[in-house]
């Protein structure tokens, strides 16, 4: 089975604005996959560097969303602990 990359880098020559701010051309979008042949943007970055550091945070942030959380105590229908 072939692994597909879960993120990709690519660098943009034109300028754009990014919400409230400016990006300068040379700016480096962040893409995630959603599917075979289809990406979505997640980021826009002026480094590199400041790109990679996006990719941990993301990825660091969907390992914790699919930790479960901790089972505490069961009830049953009439609400009493099982």
């Amino acid at each position: 089975m072939k692994k597909h990359a879960l993120y990709r880098i690519r660098q943009i020559a034109l300028p754009r604005k990014a919400g409230d701010y400016f990006i300068g051309p040379g700016w480096f979008r962040v893409e995630c996959r959603i599917a075979v042949f289809f990406w979505r943007e997640i980021g826009a970055c002026r480094s590199l560097d400041e790109a990679r550091s996006f990719i941990r945070a993301n990825a660091m942030h969907r390992r914790i969303a699919r930790i479960r959380p901790r089972l505490i105590a069961r009830f049953g229908p009439d609400g009493k602990e099982i």
